[in-house]
């Protein structure tokens, strides 16, 4: 993120690492990647992160605070890394918007490529509560590449970063198979 121009994108929405595991790429959120993100985004930062009450006061001490809380709740939680979610919150930063919300959002049933998936549902609400078509979305920790579908389906301009190289690849994939159904405005899912 360092290379990029101050304000060059409209929004970062961004599911990163969240600590709380001993694979060798989690840790929990650094204060150097939201001064990054603030920096390079003219709009929203949106982190997605764990339930657990440490980390939770890990993200509510970074500098500058958060501006508001969005509570995703998934009506069939799903279980991963030995915890089982019921729900995660949301951190965000310049979104236009004040207070807590919750977002009542199921985990769509199909087989995840990465332990912490999020459905594409999910990312395009975000996408449709905080930008508009042809904003630039950055998403530096894209995993299987997730908010990438979701802005292919809203006509959203995508940049992903992901260290990964498996990772990288099936973001690739998804993104190419959503590109290839066409785009679908909204938060509906593609009928082709």
């Amino acid at each position: 993120m360092k290379t990029f121009p101050d304000k060059s994108v409209d929004a970062v929405i961004t599911d990163p690492p969240y600590g709380v595991t001993k694979l060798t790429w989690d840790c929990p959120v650094k204060q150097s990647w939201l001064n990054e993100m603030l920096r390079i985004s003219t709009g929203a930062v949106l982190m997605i992160n764990a339930a657990r009450p440490d980390i939770q006061a890990h993200m509510l001490n970074l500098n500058p605070r958060c501006e508001r809380v969005i509570a995703w709740r998934q009506p069939r939680p799903r279980a991963g890394h030995g915890m089982f979610w019921t729900w995660q919150p949301i951190y965000c930063w310049r979104a236009g918007f004040r207070g807590w919300d919750t977002l009542n959002i199921p985990v769509d049933g199909k087989p995840y490529q990465h332990p912490t998936q999020k459905p594409v549902a999910l990312m395009n609400k975000l996408l449709e509560m905080t930008t508009k078509p042809n904003d630039i979305i950055l998403d530096p920790f894209m995993g299987s590449g997730t908010t990438g579908m979701a802005c292919v389906q809203s006509a959203r301009d995508f940049i992903g970063i992901e260290i990964n190289r498996e990772y990288f690849a099936i973001a690739e994939q998804r993104i190419t198979k959503a590109q290839a159904q066409g785009q679908c405005i909204g938060a509906n899912p593609c009928s082709n």
